[in-house]
């Protein structure tokens, strides 16, 4: 989907808080793969250890980092595979933005 717009997203990604000093790093590299697809990140922002409201994968807290990115509707698909390929990541969640 190469001729797709792009769009801009926000994605939500929590990383086990022993990732703490190298979670800009850990999320950048999610998006090495598709940049050559033309995604584009504006904006990353590591928000730091936070608790969760529940234990997810048995870890009751972790490193929260936001990102905001271009991208097209296939690069999404493969954002979604390398973020569940990564065994640092524990919990994510993406919205596009501007959508009602």
């Amino acid at each position: 989907m190469l001729g797709s717009p792009l769009r801009e997203y926000e994605l939500l990604v929590s990383l086990g808080s022993e990732f703490e000093p190298e979670a800009e790093s850990r999320v950048r590299s999610l998006f090495t793969p598709v940049e050559p697809e033309g995604v584009t990140v504006k904006h990353l922002d590591v928000l730091g250890i936070r608790k969760f409201a529940y234990e997810i994968k048995g870890r009751n807290d972790g490193v929260c980092v936001v990102v905001r990115f271009l991208a097209n509707a296939g690069s999404i698909a493969e954002i979604g595979r390398q973020m569940r390929l990564t065994e640092d990541v524990i919990r994510t969640k993406l919205l596009r933005v501007g959508r009602k």
